[in-house]
């Protein structure tokens, strides 16, 4: 009896072993996957949310040892996030935490 809460945009992407491209497997409401750097991935919408406070779910797999796939924040490390009712940066860390490592599998769901 509980409402039903639609995706607002989604993505299903890789960088890992494909040359320094991003390439998007699937998506819905998702205009581009930008490449920032190693690890580090702007998420484009098509149609921008309406407000900035909206759930993320993020998943992943990888061609080599990931231990955390995360919403970025400011090059400080705390608040706010880079999260923008038009675009959602997020970053991939290798498991001993000093460097950014491509992603082999990536899912980014967006709820508002």
């Amino acid at each position: 009896s509980a409402p039903s809460y639609s995706a607002r945009a989604w993505v299903n992407f890789s960088a890992y072993g494909h040359g320094g491209n991003v390439v998007i497997k699937g998506q819905g409401n998702v205009a581009s996957v930008t490449d920032n750097g190693v690890g580090d991935y702007t998420i484009n919408f098509t149609t921008a949310m309406s407000v900035e406070n909206y759930a993320v779910a993020l998943a992943y797999s990888s061609g080599v040892a990931v231990s955390v796939f995360y919403i970025s924040t400011t090059s400080d490390g705390v608040l706010p996030t880079l999260k923008t009712a038009s675009a959602l940066r997020v970053r991939s860390i290798a498991a001993n935490n000093a460097i950014e490592v491509d992603v082999a599998d990536a899912s980014v769901v967006i709820y508002q």
